[in-house]
């Protein structure tokens, strides 16, 4: 039996470089993200305030997530272990797409590629490490791509 589609979400998309310029204490993500969008992606996960779509950019999430993956961050909610998310780093203002892990006062966010880079903290002596971070609730991956990927590492 056929079922109807499911809804889906419309959310602007912008690049890590776009990501990096937003600045928490000037406006609010969902304003900042209009006005930087170039193209709109659809999403099952309704998008909630603060919600943005990311391209993801580079080689450090591959093969699970390869150049060009599209995902949905929660922004303003907080990271839970194991999730992947997106975190901006203090230090130079890079974006960042890694996996969160916390063990005591120890948070890691540790890349899934073995050549990537992870970052450890202690997050008690280094709040300030991270500027933002939020959790990816959904992406949308070309399989195709992700299978050549993990064939090519065999």
């Amino acid at each position: 039996e056929l079922t109807a589609a499911s809804t889906l979400y419309s959310v602007p998309v912008i690049s890590f470089a776009q990501a990096t310029g937003f600045d928490p204490v000037m406006e609010p993500f969902e304003i900042y993200e209009k006005s930087m969008a170039d193209e709109e992606v659809l999403f099952a996960t309704r998008p909630g305030k603060g919600y943005f779509a990311l391209k993801v950019e580079g080689q450090s999430m591959e093969p699970e997530f390869p150049h060009g993956t599209l995902v949905l961050v929660a922004g303003g909610e907080f990271v839970q272990n194991g999730d992947i998310c997106v975190a901006r780093l203090r230090s130079n203002g890079q974006v960042i797409i890694k996996e969160f892990n916390k063990s005591a006062n120890i948070c890691q966010l540790n890349s899934l590629n073995p050549e990537g880079a992870s970052f450890s903290w202690d997050c008690v002596n280094e709040r300030g490490f991270i500027e933002w971070m939020h959790p990816v609730i959904e992406a949308k991956i070309s399989l195709r791509d992700r299978n050549k990927l993990k064939n090519k590492q065999s």
